[in-house]
């Protein structure tokens, strides 16, 4: 005989998923940290407390802190995602983004300067050898790889800017999990 459970966490009196099973396999499907009651209840409006002893609804203030909770977690995973592509595309390191500026800057100086002096590029001429054969090569090298950088940035900016907005503008926990379900088929199309 089949019997309508709600399994829940232990520690939280979170539900975690409801079920039909046959009573034989309910043992089976319970994992540790997790109780279940008989009947089946929406995670959305109820928690078990006290063990599992008491079922009740959950009071308006937990649901509100439960959505402030939610909306602050999406942005933050947003945000920690974002940071994880762009971290494919330059060190992360403190001050390396004043580096790349300072070394942009100094290949287009070079590039339109007639004369170089090389005093006057010392990025550029401390990584002869290294980004490229000539001071030419690595001031292209690094103008070529602030433009990759900038347009790459510029996307990710657009995803990142796009889904906290939605996120921010979401009236329910299912809009959040749909935006953030999005945000993942979204930054696979861009990393």
């Amino acid at each position: 005989m089949n019997k309508n459970i709600t399994v829940y966490d232990l520690s939280s009196g979170r539900i975690i998923r409801k079920c039909n099973l046959p009573e034989k396999l309910i043992a089976m499907n319970i994992k540790a940290g997790q109780g279940y009651v008989e009947g089946l209840f929406d995670a959305d409006t109820h928690i078990v407390v006290a063990g599992g002893a008491v079922l009740r609804a959950k009071t308006a203030a937990e649901l509100a802190t439960e959505f402030v909770r939610a909306k602050a977690n999406a942005i933050t995973e947003i945000n920690r995602k974002i940071g994880s592509i762009r971290s494919k595309f330059v060190t992360v390191i403190p001050a390396q983004d004043m580096v790349y500026q300072a070394k942009e800057a100094e290949a287009k100086a070079y590039l339109a300067d007639l004369a170089p002096v090389e005093a006057d590029y010392p990025f550029i001429h401390a990584e002869i050898g290294i980004t490229g054969d000539s001071a030419w090569q690595v001031a292209q090298v690094y103008v070529n790889q602030a433009l990759i950088l900038r347009q790459t940035a510029a996307q990710l900016e657009a995803v990142r800017l796009g889904h906290v907005a939605m996120v921010e503008a979401a009236t329910d926990i299912e809009t959040i999990d749909a935006i953030l379900m999005a945000f993942g088929t979204s930054i696979q199309a861009v990393s």
